[in-house]
């Protein structure tokens, strides 16, 4: 088998849709859905902590998994890093601590720390391990903007040199920071993919058309697309193939033309369609 984990016809229902893709080095997916949709079942699925309701998972390196519960409240930041920093790279271990706004506290008791500097020290360890696969759920939704821009920023420096990361997220910016997603409903997988192929598979694009003549351009938009709103000097269309439809209007010369405002939709917009 090649790659870091891999998904055949996975699913948590007996009866529930199947999930096959591969995970590999530097790959990065987001797990979003509603609470009990699946999100954290998936994941300890994947780890062989829970056992599929159909079809197998495999990971085929080691892994390593924030887990707040399980730090030792004796312990220090500190303590931390000297159980975790496998690397051998005191350059990456100050800027972890840095990074995760615990530099000042490294020598503070963890059950001393406020509970979002519990939530960076679990991070300790996947940042600084040298495990190919990096798993995290819903930490990083309790960090505040500041650490989650710096943590975010790490992640990326690691995928660079091979991990990858499943990281069960509700918040659309750490989802698109990743990059893919696996969309999760009533314990299946609605959707699994690329962030592109999500918002051009569930929502159109809407194009603000400014023209002389929009009765010319609303009768030549109309055939191809969802719905079509027209005003004095401006029409107004939403369309699956808004790029297509767009460069027929400019090449063609209907209704003389003057701008084309394009508006993608928003992840946000594209999953409430999906969970």
């Amino acid at each position: 088998m090649s790659g870091i984990a891999q998904l055949d016809d996975l699913a948590l229902r007996p009866d529930g849709r199947g999930l096959s893709l591969e995970l590999d080095a530097g790959d990065a997916f987001a797990l979003m859905g509603r609470g009990g949709s699946g999100k954290s079942l998936l994941l300890q699925t994947i780890l062989g902590q829970s056992k599929p309701g159909r079809g197998s998972a495999k990971v085929s390196e080691s892994w390593i998994q924030a887990a707040p519960e399980d730090l030792p409240r004796r312990g220090t930041p500190l303590s931390l890093v000297r159980d975790f920093a496998k690397r051998n790279d005191s350059d990456r271990t100050v800027t972890v601590l840095n990074m995760l706004g615990l530099t000042e506290h490294r020598d503070l008791q963890l059950s001393k720390l406020t509970s979002s500097q519990m939530i960076a020290a679990s991070l300790v360890g996947p940042l600084l391990g040298a495990q190919p696969l990096v798993v995290i759920d819903g930490e990083l939704d309790l960090l505040d903007p500041h650490t989650l821009d710096s943590v975010m920023r790490l992640i990326d420096e690691d995928r660079e040199s091979g991990r990858a990361f499943l990281v069960s997220t509700n918040r659309p910016d750490v989802a698109e920071r990743l990059g893919h997603l696996i969309v999760m409903k009533a314990r299946e997988a609605s959707f699994a993919g690329s962030l592109r192929e999500l918002l051009e598979k569930t929502q159109p694009v809407e194009l603000t058309i400014e023209c002389d003549d929009s009765s010319t351009v609303h009768t030549m938009v109309e055939p191809f697309s969802v719905s079509v709103k027209a005003s004095k000097g401006q029409v107004v269309v939403t369309a699956h193939d808004g790029q297509a439809l767009a460069a027929r209007l400019l090449t063609q010369g209907y209704g003389n033309i003057k701008t084309i405002v394009w508006r993608e939709p928003t992840l946000a917009e594209a999953l409430i369609g999906l969970i």
